[in-house]
């Protein structure tokens, strides 16, 4: 469900399990021992993580439970009245056919107040279930998958759950910030939720890279005026309304006479007027209050300085340590610096996937070699619009995530999506257009960084999100037309993978099955946006984790993979245990029966079998 099960319904559901004989009394005891050590779990969570139920089974009980309750229950369960007293009841109902309400009240048994009460709860528990259906049917829709960053406002265990039920497929880590022991215990946590609850969890380590800066300030500010000098210098110092000290030590020899420089997220600009053996001579631009540690951006320059720091390269290793499965890389500039990445990756016995973030111009002009280079990319809009004009940000947002779809590698649109819901539990309808716009585009995610970080409502923040993808996806169509090849395909492999999502588009599949050792296959799928899912089980976890940033990409992680002889058959059952499938579905299923191969080559379509 989509909101905390109530105390009543945990034992009424339990004891159901008793009575039809799925559990014994004892088992149920220690599974209510279990949740009273954690209260944000529902039973049926904790009953399926022991592995006593299964998701089919609690559904099937608690539907049943809901449909049917009666206020009379509530009343017994909260121990208003007893069961003896609920018998009573229910003999003079069947005798009279008197409403139960008023049964209660006449024979004495409860008072008006407490009726009103379990009225009240009656109707919640029957709403709860159309939300719960409400959401999981969107859950099963949606393609686009939301990345969300977690921080103070957000890691506590409550919290990531509640974040993990409304939807969040990738948790992004923001090494800018924290110490290691704080990500540890962050990582730790949503791994044991993420296996507790069955679900499949991406971890984004996102690394700071080289941040360029203004040094200490006297007296904590001072105000730069428009059309006044200003001089920068390597060397620290504490600045004045004259000058002030950054941190680059190229700063003399990168930058030339007619650069601009932006400080503070472009609230302050410069331009360079002449470059001594000392200092960079400047006249104000657009002037302001600048303060110590403000961010400093040389835009449409390119800098002499590596994507990686020392302090990065204790992250990294930090990051192999605990498995992260994505590192997103900061002041990427050319493929050089992911290259440099991936080498420290492999030293540290790491198999976590790169993604270049594209936050400056000499990033966007050399997005072909990087875009080869890396295995994704992130629109980090933010800074791109301190490098760049912003009236070109949106423009170029396009062009990422359509070249980005072409060669099949996952793109993440961020951040400030939803930046007032950093303080506000509802978005702006621009910001609500923002995020249905780069999903119409093709994003494979979008992200939510402060709003979930720090932010005041980062539950609210997540569901609105799934919400918009949701009715975006919708009208999906308008702005998406199924690509066939006109041309002969470069490899078979490509050719087939085309082949395979026109195939399920034109059946009308509700799935593709694509047996996958690292999940490469399934990414050549989806660039072709396919109107079906695309399941793609693999015995490999952290090919499952990377997976869960791919557009339409739902990844099922089996151990044994290779030796099931009839996987297809174990994966749809997956699927309809999670309501992603039903009976009757076609499903295109690429790959040899019973196998996993690198390149499988055989395409079949199969029939979701009724139950039994």
């Amino acid at each position: 469900m989509n909101v905390s099960t109530p105390a009543y319904l945990t034992r009424v559901i339990g004891e159901l399990f008793v009575e039809r004989g799925i559990i014994a009394q004892e088992d149920l005891n220690v599974a209510l021992a279990a949740q009273d050590a954690k209260p944000h779990l529902r039973i049926g969570e904790i009953l399926i993580s022991m592995g006593l139920v299964s998701i089919t089974q609690l559904d099937e009980v608690v539907r049943e439970h809901l449909a049917h309750q009666k206020v009379g229950t509530l009343l017994v369960n909260e121990g208003v009245i007893t069961g003896a007293q609920l018998e009573r009841v229910l003999a003079e109902q069947e005798r009279t056919n008197l409403r139960m309400g008023d049964l209660l009240l006449g024979m004495g048994f409860t008072t008006e107040e407490q009726l009103k009460t379990a009225l009240t709860r009656q109707d919640i528990y029957r709403r709860t279930l159309r939300e719960r259906e409400q959401v999981e049917q969107g859950a099963t829709r949606r393609k686009a998958k939301i990345v969300a960053t977690l921080g103070p406002a957000s890691s506590s265990e409550e919290r990531i759950t509640a974040l993990m039920d409304a939807g969040v497929n990738v948790f992004r880590l923001n090494f800018s910030h924290g110490e290691h022991p704080v990500h540890e215990q962050t990582i730790l946590r949503v791994r044991e939720l993420a296996k507790l609850k069955r679900k499949t969890i991406g971890i984004l380590q996102d690394i700071q890279g080289p941040k360029i800066r203004i040094g200490d300030v006297e007296d904590g500010s001072a105000e730069l005026k428009t059309g006044a000098s200003f001089a920068l210098v390597p060397n620290a110092i504490a600045a004045t309304a004259k000058r002030a000290s950054v941190s680059f030590e190229n700063l003399l020899t990168d930058i030339p006479i007619g650069a601009r420089v932006r400080i503070d997220d472009g609230r302050i600009e410069l331009e360079v007027k002449e470059v001594t053996e000392t200092e960079l001579k400047c006249t104000v631009l657009v002037g302001g209050v600048i303060r110590p540690r403000k961010g400093v951006n040389f835009p449409g320059t390119r800098l002499g300085i590596g994507a990686v720091t020392a302090k990065d390269r204790a992250d990294l290793e930090f990051g192999a340590k605990h498995d992260v499965d994505w590192v997103a890389v900061s002041f990427v500039q050319g493929a050089e610096d992911i290259f440099t990445v991936r080498s420290l990756l492999m030293d540290f016995g790491c198999k976590a996937l790169v993604m270049a973030k594209i936050e400056c111009e000499e990033a966007v002009v050399r997005l072909p070699e990087i875009l080869s280079a890396a295995d994704g990319v992130m629109v980090a809009r933010g800074d791109l619009g301190v490098e760049l004009p912003a009236e070109d940000v949106p423009l170029i947002q396009k062009r990422i995530i359509g070249e980005a779809k072409i060669v099949g590698k996952p793109v993440v649109t961020a951040p400030q999506m939803l930046d007032s819901m950093v303080a506000s539990p509802r978005p702006t309808r621009a910001e609500a257009s923002d995020v249905a716009n780069a999903v119409l585009d093709g994003t494979d995610a979008v992200m939510l960084s402060n709003e979930t970080a720090t932010g005041d409502f980062p539950l609210e923040a997540v569901r609105t999100m799934a919400e918009i993808i949701v009715k975006a996806e919708q009208h999906w169509h308008i702005a998406t037309t199924p690509r066939r090849p006109s041309t002969g395909m470069k490899e078979l492999q490509d050719a087939l993978t085309l082949s395979t999502a026109n195939l399920a588009n034109d059946i009308g599949a509700r799935a593709i099955v694509v047996p996958s050792v690292l999940g490469a296959t399934a990414r050549q799928i989806v660039k072709y946006r396919p109107l079906a899912l695309v399941l793609a089980p693999s015995n490999d976890p952290v090919a499952c984790r990377q997976l869960a940033v791919s557009w339409g990409v739902y990844p099922y992680c089996f151990e044994n993979l290779d030796q099931m002889p009839a996987l297809e058959s174990a994966v749809i059952k997956r699927a309809v245990d999670g309501g992603v499938l039903i009976p009757g579905d076609k499903v295109a299923v690429l790959g040899q029966q019973g196998a996993v191969t690198i390149k499988p080559r055989a395409l079949r379509v199969e029939t979701v079998p009724s139950a039994g």
